[in-house]
């Protein structure tokens, strides 16, 4: 590997973390007006994407890659265009909605496409420069500190952005910053370094409050753990710390608290009922465009976004039929993969990160997500990046 892609690899990265670093301003976007002041901000790794396809094409091209990367990668690409060609529409009823609407498929995804083209380079460097991983782990929880404090006008103010007024939804970003670093360094971390970064992001996602990514970090690293790992005490002693927490917290009178309420009431939690409210909505807006969807159906209902239905079916609602069942195929079919080649992928370290990344973003994805979170495509096309249905032997 000579001095070129090593440093394209590194570019990469950096390109990667600072997307997650400034992720959490996209969803600020639907609700800051002046949502230009904030776009050059948040279009920094999205320009320094733009130089990595420029300068490093050459390498890149001659890469092999499988049928099934292409075919994500055309998904991706067709989203990108159902997208901007919606913009008309959703622009009269908000520029800030259109221009999200536009970020969410077209620029987000572009920020991450460089990790899943230079992944081996990406994967070569983490794992022998320690060191200088631990310094750049750092970088998107320091961007995602400013960004909180710059809009929450205070020190704390990434764990209160949620409360302020005009920005109540950011905290779900922030959750994700915390959850995808904190993913990529339980990978590539070593010694306490590796626990003190798991503890951090525990807590960072706890207090930016958002429920499905803590379930989610938590389910992922479990299930990696089981059946990657084979780690069998990791497995009893996850078990019984959820049991202790949760016999704590039903003692403790936090029984109807937003983390537990619903498994002990969902019916009065108003998040719960409203997703159930927006996927019923959002069936009646499959049965009426079964075939072609009906791209930002809920911005132009509602006249603001988050009234999608927040499971896979919102592909279907967005894009339409073909799409979404090529989409699922591309989603069973990376599962089964990963499940039927379990003792491959335990043997090859190369592939843990994508693994643990594919996890987490299914199960989001699978009962939390919509089409507007780029972390599925993200985790789809890093899979299938790594040539699907043909082992290496390593």
């Amino acid at each position: 590997m000579n001095a070129k892609e090593i440093f394209y690899g590194k570019v990469a990265l950096v390109i990667f973390l600072l997307f997650v670093g400034v992720y959490p301003a996209y969803s600020y976007l639907k609700y800051n007006h002046n949502f230009l002041s904030w776009f050059p901000f948040i279009s920094v790794p999205f320009v320094l994407s733009a130089f990595y396809f420029i300068f490093f094409l050459d390498v890149l091209k001659n890469k092999k890659r499988g049928v099934f990367f292409w075919l994500a990668l055309l998904l991706f690409f067709y989203g990108s265009f159902v997208a901007f060609f919606s913009l008309s529409s959703i622009y009269n009823v908000s520029p800030a909605l259109a221009l999200k609407s536009l970020a969410s498929t077209v620029i987000q995804i572009s920020c991450l496409l460089p990790l899943c083209l230079s992944f081996d380079r990406v994967h070569q460097y983490l794992s022998q420069d320690k060191r200088g991983f631990i310094y750049i782990s750092l970088l998107p929880l320091i961007v995602v500190v400013i960004d909180g404090v710059f809009r929450g006008r205070e020190v704390y103010g990434t764990w209160e952005l949620y409360q302020q007024e005009g920005a109540p939804l950011v905290y779900l970003a922030m959750s994700d910053a915390f959850a995808v670093i904190g993913l990529l360094v339980y990978i590539y971390a070593v010694g306490l370094y590796k626990y003190f970064y798991l503890v951090v992001s525990l807590f960072g996602i706890y207090y930016t409050y958002s429920r499905s990514s803590l379930y989610f970090f938590i389910i992922s690293i479990v299930v990696f753990e089981i059946f990657v790992k084979r780690n069998i005490l990791f497995l009893f002693s996850s078990i019984l710390g959820v049991c202790f927490l949760f016999v704590m917290a039903i003692f403790g009178s936090s029984s109807n608290s937003r983390f537990l309420v619903l498994l002990t009431d969902p019916w009065s939690d108003p998040s719960f009922v409203g997703r159930l409210n927006y996927f019923k909505e959002g069936m009646e807006v499959i049965s009426n465009n079964f075939i072609f969807g009906s791209y930002g159906y809920e911005i132009l209902r509602d006249g603001d976004s988050g009234g999608y239905i927040h499971n896979l079916l919102s592909y279907w609602a967005a894009y339409g039929i073909a799409y979404f069942l090529i989409f699922l195929f591309i989603i069973v079919l990376v599962f089964i993969y990963i499940f039927c080649n379990l003792k491959f992928f335990r043997s090859n370290v190369y592939f843990h990160f994508p693994v643990l990344m594919f996890v987490y973003a299914f199960f989001s994805s699978l009962i939390s997500k919509a089409y507007v979170w780029p972390f599925l495509w993200f985790s789809l096309i890093l899979v299938c990046s790594l040539d699907l249905l043909k082992k290496q032997d390593e």
